[in-house]
């Protein structure tokens, strides 16, 4: 396990994000071109539609000198996944790409900004909202919301990229904060052989003891229960229950990067410190003094983006295929 001290400067970061490049294919009917500010806001018809099927708008391609946007639509199991691509211009290779999921309680908004600052890079990446969600674009309740359907989500989505004709289908990592850093790690350990390496950012491995502590047994468990300020529904803290985190991240076996700041009052940073010191191949990046809140992307943004790319890029300097 490698350690080091988060700090608000791009030259005190070493973690690894892939140094590979690829050209924009051919993409037929699997997306949909939209300028940046529809991404955010336009839904589309999300009834009826299957894996890769998207209604052309004839929308404007959203493109900046270096990557353009488009909305993807994925299906899991007739419910419509909302989300939003970055793809590099300018090459005719394969290009290594970068899934991101956002927290509990938001959409893909929260991460987005990493997935711009990743696309700048030459990584496409992937934004999406998780079905169940207040505000969500993708279909689903919140109260049959759960981590198993979120991590069923992010399968859905990953089946879907790797379709696409213009992605290395050998360079794909998954990036999730908080319980998309959990509902990331379960996903990665069941899909060890596609995903290359993993970035969490202040993974929420507290909810497994979370859910124990309100609990005796899951026949306790109401029919709904709040958590965080959210009314949640039976399925979530059933789900969890047997989900012991640390256990099922034992076996992906691959690069970790792991970022949590101390003053996170959400998830106690002692939850990261357990996991770099118990599992291999992890580069952890948190440490006293450090002004990374909870979700704070003004605060570790641009710090946070900065160090996926570094991680990325030195993890394909390594690992050359």
């Amino acid at each position: 396990m490698r350690r080091t001290i988060l700090v608000m400067a791009f030259g005190m970061s070493r973690l690894f994000i892939l140094n590979a490049c690829g050209s924009v294919g051919n993409k037929g009917n699997t997306l949909e071109t939209v300028t940046s500010q529809s991404a955010e806001k336009n839904t589309g018809d999300q009834s009826g539609r299957s894996s890769g099927q998207v209604a052309h708008a004839g929308q404007e391609v959203a493109k900046t000198a270096e990557y353009e946007t488009k909305e993807i639509h994925v299906d899991k199991e007739g419910m419509d996944i909302y989300g939003v691509v970055h793809i590099p211009s300018g090459t005719e290779e394969k290009m290594p790409v970068v899934i991101m999921s956002h927290e509990l309680g938001a959409t893909l908004d929260r991460v987005k900004g990493y997935g711009e600052a990743l696309a700048k890079e030459g990584y496409v990446t992937v934004c999406f909202d998780f079905c169940g969600r207040w505000g969500s674009r993708s279909d689903g309740e919140l109260l049959n919301m759960s981590v198993l359907t979120e991590k069923a989500d992010l399968e859905a989505v990953l089946e879907e990229v790797k379709q696409w004709d213009f992605v290395d289908t050998d360079s794909i990592y998954l990036m999730g904060n908080s319980q998309g850093g959990l509902v990331t790690a379960l996903t990665a350990s069941e899909h060890r052989e596609e995903i290359r390496a993993v970035i969490l950012i202040y993974p929420a491995f507290s909810i497994y003891d979370e859910v124990h502590g309100m609990f005796g047994s899951p026949d306790e468990i109401p029919e709904t229960h709040s958590l965080l300020g959210l009314r949640l529904g039976n399925r979530y803290f059933v789900d969890i229950w047997d989900l012991e985190p640390y256990e099922r991240i034992r076996e992906y076996r691959k690069d970790i990067l792991l970022i949590h700041g101390n003053r996170d009052s959400i998830v106690p940073v002692s939850y990261s410190d357990k996991l770099a010191e118990t599992i291999d191949h992890v580069e952890y990046h948190g440490e006293s003094g450090d002004p990374l809140l909870h979700g704070a992307w003004n605060w570790g943004g641009p710090f946070l983006a900065h160090s996926q790319r570094v991680f990325i890029r030195e993890d394909h300097n390594r690992n050359k295929v």
